[in-house]
């Protein structure tokens, strides 16, 4: 069952929720959106209002490129920030 865009949203923050309570780069755990969207950045959510999560300069590239739970939990947060206002 294809879940809706609203509760794929949901998992999406959940899952940033935890990563920016504990700093931890887990990349194990597939992003919602991304399912969502068949990979596809047009079609996603977040993607549609700040544009592809992989372009430079992203909060998204910039936690996968921390280099300290500290600092991945600030770009975990100022991502989460975004997508709660999706």
């Amino acid at each position: 069952m294809r879940l809706t865009e609203k509760k794929t949203i949901e998992q999406t923050v959940q899952i940033w929720e935890g990563r920016a309570k504990n700093g931890c780069k887990d990349l194990s755990e597939p992003c919602p959106l991304c399912k969502y969207a068949s990979h596809h950045c047009h079609r996603c959510p977040y993607g549609k209002v700040y544009g592809s999560c992989c372009e430079d300069e992203t909060y998204y590239l910039k936690w996968v490129d921390a280099m300290t739970p500290k600092t991945r939990k600030k770009y975990a947060t100022l991502l989460l920030e975004q997508l709660r206002t999706l």
